[in-house]
């Protein structure tokens, strides 16, 4: 179960820095178009082709930091929970060990290296 369980968290990980990768990849493309069209600003109002590249430029670069973190963050929401869910289950199962040692079923195991059973 714990193996199951790594390796969903671990697809799961995988497809959203996919998905983030994604979201840069269009904030550059929405850039790049933004940035073509300022031609056409500049014919109705001169001196202002630079300041528009330059609040374009901006924005690039703060919506690549903000799907950075947002990345960083879905990740460790990931990874903690696929880990918090596998601490879970192993006390879970401890706790059903202990209660069949206190019903007296006992599972009789064979530890390596040892010659003998132990319960």
């Amino acid at each position: 179960m714990s193996t199951l369980i790594t390796w969903g968290v671990w697809t799961t990980a995988i497809v959203w820095s996919l998905l983030c990768w994604a979201a840069l990849g269009l904030i550059d493309l929405a850039s790049g178009l933004a940035s073509g069209s300022t031609g056409t600003i500049s014919d109705v109002l001169p001196m202002s082709e630079s300041f528009a590249r330059s609040l374009i430029d901006l924005a690039d670069d703060l919506g690549e930091v903000f799907v950075v973190l947002v990345w960083l963050g879905g990740v460790v929401l990931i990874l903690g929970g696929g880990a918090l869910v596998k601490r879970f289950i192993a006390g879970a199962q401890r706790l059903e060990a202990s209660q069949r040692r206190q019903d007296g079923i006992v599972t009789l195991k064979r530890e390596p290296g040892q010659d003998h059973w132990k319960a």
